[in-house]
């Protein structure tokens, strides 16, 4: 009897170790870089998020000032003063910023900058390479979607910086100037896409896309799942729209309307001769929503909205496969 006794001690406390264990490696879902159990989240106050290529760190500016939260222990650090527009570089090492409208990079190691050229809004390239940016003078959509307008856009230009050859490279935008009753409209807010070969970018009058080598600026066009409606009601162009933010891992764009955000995907054509069709509908969000980015996974958007930083689970918005037409 005392030696049964023993044995059934033995492996309840075998039990309860392993037990142990097992809570041991369950941490906090936002400490594994997921949402806890409220969707959306509150995250923190601040504007402009942009996710690290890790997921574990979230860049975003706070009283004009350059801030990471992460997510492990929610603290946040201050990376530099009197900054805008952040994005990281995709080995996470560096992020590029704007400030008064010239162009930096800073090393999140170091904390050393980098002047890089006059310009807004920019945007690090998948393979590391280049910096896209928009002219100094031109337009942009603040983080809680206001379009402040600029100069037209004097050269009918983006431009990316080379960090290689150390250089600005000029992407001439054609056939632009036509789009709007022949009236020049400024170019900014850009993003790399489909393998740094497309610059998605806005405009005053939605967003637009342009070959890394520059030509024709084409506009976007989405097709609604409805067949029930005529052609012509099925398919709208994204005028009124901006805050473009690429996710290559599906080939999805998620982007800032004057009503809500939108998920925008779909099989690529040739870029030479089509444009990009795909279906895509509203989230839901609490409230004016502006400034979408995409967590590494593409599952999860960090977003603002009333001056607060939000994270939102939008995992059941792709749990239906897209069609190729």
């Amino acid at each position: 009897m005392k030696l049964n006794f023993v044995f059934r001690a033995h492996r309840l406390n075998s039990i309860l170790v392993v037990l142990l264990l097992l809570l041991a490696c369950i941490k906090n879902p936002v400490e594994n870089g997921k949402l806890p159990a409220e969707n959306p989240y509150k995250l923190t106050r601040g504007g402009y998020p942009d996710w690290s290529p890790t997921g574990e760190r979230l860049a975003f500016i706070r009283d004009n000032d350059l801030y990471l939260y992460y997510f492990d222990d929610k603290h946040i650090e201050k990376v530099t003063e009197n900054a805008t527009e952040p994005s990281f570089s995709p080995d996470g090492k560096k992020i590029a910023f704007e400030r008064e409208r010239k162009i930096y990079t800073i090393d999140l190691e170091t904390k050393q900058e980098r002047y890089l050229a006059e310009g807004i809004t920019p945007s690090w390239s998948e393979n590391g390479k280049w910096i896209a940016f928009g002219h100094k003078d031109a337009s942009r959509i603040l983080t809680d979607g206001t379009l402040v307008y600029g100069q037209p856009s004097l050269d009918s230009s983006l431009y990316y910086f080379d960090l290689k050859a150390d250089n600005i490279v000029r992407v001439l935008v054609t056939n632009y100037d036509s789009l709007w009753i022949g009236t020049k409209l400024s170019m900014f807010h850009p993003e790399w896409a489909m393998g740094d070969s497309i610059i998605l970018f806005d405009s005053e009058i939605g967003i637009r896309k342009v070959r890394r080598e520059g030509g024709k600026a084409v506009s976007f066009w989405l097709e609604f799942d409805k067949p029930h409606l005529p052609k012509s009601n099925r398919v709208l162009e994204l005028a009124h729209s901006g805050q473009p933010n690429w996710s290559p891992v599906k080939r999805w764009m998620i982007y800032f309307s004057l009503m809500d955000l939108r998920p925008y995907g779909g099989v690529f054509k040739e870029y030479a001769t089509s444009d990009l069709h795909g279906h895509g509908g509203p989230i839901q969000t609490d409230g004016d929503s502006s400034d979408p980015c995409w967590s590494p996974d593409y599952h999860v958007i960090a977003y603002v909205s009333g001056g607060w930083i939000w994270v939102r689970d939008i995992s059941f918005h792709f749990e239906q496969p897209w069609k190729e037409e």
